[in-house]
């Protein structure tokens, strides 16, 4: 990001929000540093491998997702998903795939609540 002047915005100490901003365009950013998501992925597995999941439970934990990731893909929703597909359903996808499988804190797949589709 050349020629950028970098704003703070606020840090809360787990997240920082920051602007960035040239003549031509501004980017608002959210960054997570590395050992905040790395605490997120780590209570993941400690949950996941426990052993104590009721698969009957309702509202049990499905995943924890940094912010930053989660963010990401909200956005990819709204520009490519929207029209195909309910948030529910596109995160469920996104949290059952191979690729995000470290966010779940269950095993097995998320299912989406008919009423959410």
């Amino acid at each position: 990001m050349s020629n950028f002047k970098h704003i703070q915005l606020s840090d809360n100490g787990i997240i920082k929000n920051v602007i960035s901003v040239n003549d031509d365009e501004m980017i608002a950013r959210d960054i997570m540093p590395g050992h905040h998501v790395q605490t997120i992925l780590d209570a993941n597995a400690r949950v996941r491998n426990d052993n104590m999941h009721n698969s009957k439970a309702a509202g049990r934990l499905a995943a924890r997702i940094p912010l930053p990731t989660y963010q990401t893909w909200r956005k990819e929703w709204q520009i490519k998903g929207r029209n195909h597909a309910t948030w529910a359903t596109f995160l469920a996808a996104k949290i059952n795939s191979r690729d995000f499988s470290y966010l779940r804190t269950q095993p097995g797949k998320m299912q989406v609540p008919e009423n959410l589709r």
